[in-house]
């Protein structure tokens, strides 16, 4: 590891625990500034290590810097979600987070021929569980129900894109994206039950944490897979 590589790691590391303190603590303002600097060093330490395998890592450089901008843009506007207007742009920043990691991992799709036994039975689950979970939400406005289902959708599909790639590729770098993404889903599915109906304590605080996991995961996957 470089020296600019440590530096950023111990910012990272610095940020994140700053921030579960301030929560803890409940000092307001350290915990926004805390919130706001995760992502951005988590991604400059990914691209530090990626900047070494250029040219390779151009075009993972380029999804990585544009994804992981959009995190941050996603976490700020967490923050202040209480705010309707912020809430809505929240979810469409976290969308086309998303959208971004996809058209990285969408060559899955076509170079991996997936057998029916993979396919079938996750499909079953998938649906199954979006259906569950849509019922736990209780009665919502269809608005909510489309935003919900069209969340849900866009996640399942990351993540079974990582699942394939896990299953056909068994190695640190698919094991290390199939937990980022399912980490993933699991803070879609927390945040559509506790937005909905269940108003968990702490919410906030665990929602931020799972993101900036999960997005940290799935960019080292990157890392690893690249070296």
């Amino acid at each position: 590891m470089t020296i600019s590589n440590w530096i950023f790691l111990s910012f990272s590391i610095i940020s994140i625990a700053i921030y579960i303190v301030s929560s803890i603590r409940k000092w307001t303002i350290i915990k926004k500034i805390s919130a706001a600097c995760m992502m951005p060093f988590i991604a400059a330490l990914s691209i530090s290590f990626l900047y070494n395998e250029l040219p390779d890592s151009r075009h993972t450089i380029l999804i990585t810097i544009t994804t992981t901008t959009l995190a941050t843009l996603t976490e700020i506007l967490f923050i202040y979600e209480h705010k309707r207007s912020l809430r809505i742009f929240f979810r469409i920043s976290f969308l086309v987070t998303l959208l971004g990691w996809m058209e990285l991992y969408k060559s899955t799709f076509y170079i991996y021929s997936f057998s029916k036994w993979i396919s079938i039975p996750a499909s079953i689950i998938y649906i199954a569980g979006s259906i569950y979970i849509l019922i736990l939400t209780g009665k919502q406005k269809v608005y909510e129900y489309l935003m919900f289902l069209l969340t849900l959708a866009i996640g399942i599909i990351l993540h079974f894109s990582s699942l394939i790639r896990l299953c056909y590729n068994f190695e640190l770098s698919s094991s290390i994206l199939f937990i980022g993404t399912s980490m993933t889903l699991a803070h879609i599915i927390f945040y559509i039950l506790d937005y909905s109906k269940y108003h968990f304590k702490y919410s906030k605080t665990i929602n931020l944490i799972m993101i900036t996991l999960a997005q940290a995961l799935i960019t080292f996957s990157n890392v690893i897979l690249m070296k």
